[in-house]
């Protein structure tokens, strides 16, 4: 069950552009979700850093390095995504999807409690005491993953403008 969870992973993705549309977020809507978040970069090769106060605009993205405490800023084409974590909307949604699927799984356990045992005096009881026992299973587990994981936000840069030619 906890591997479903985590499997599952909560999480968003948008496209950041110059043109805002229905799939497209602009510049403008992009810096407006992340000002003042902590973030991890990705960069087209591949490599990450993990910075704050992020501001990307067509030409160049330019973020707060927390160790030091100064800006930078490269060409906006050397950058793939920009990821943010929220630890408790992975808790909200880790401990919802939990409980859903672990009284699931006990509804479905006491089904064939019941079908194995039908004359037994307690096969009443497996109906509400199973998927209450699987859902406070599922529950803790998906609270724990959750809050580990947390719900990401991805926003990948459309590659509108590359390297300059020499």
């Amino acid at each position: 069950m906890i591997f479903s969870i985590a499997v599952v992973g909560c999480g968003s993705s948008y496209m950041v552009s110059s043109s805002s549309n229905g799939e497209r977020l602009s510049f403008s809507e992009f810096n407006a979700a992340v000002e003042n978040e902590k973030a991890e970069i990705v960069f087209q090769d591949s490599t990450s850093l993990h910075v704050q106060q992020v501001r990307a605009e067509p030409d160049s993205t330019s973020w707060l390095d927390p160790i030091i405490g100064a800006r930078d800023v490269v060409p906006t084409y050397k950058i793939k995504k920009i990821i943010l974590t929220n630890k408790t909307r992975g808790f909200l949604e880790g401990a919802g999807i939990g409980f859903l699927s672990g009284g699931a799984l006990g509804l479905l356990a006491a089904v064939g409690y019941v079908a194995a045992s039908p004359h037994d005096e307690f096969a009443g009881i497996a109906y509400v005491a199973f998927p209450a026992m699987g859902g406070g299973a599922g529950l803790l587990s998906g609270i724990i993953v959750g809050a580990i994981n947390g719900h990401t936000y991805e926003y990948e840069f459309v590659k509108e403008m590359e390297k300059p030619s020499d």
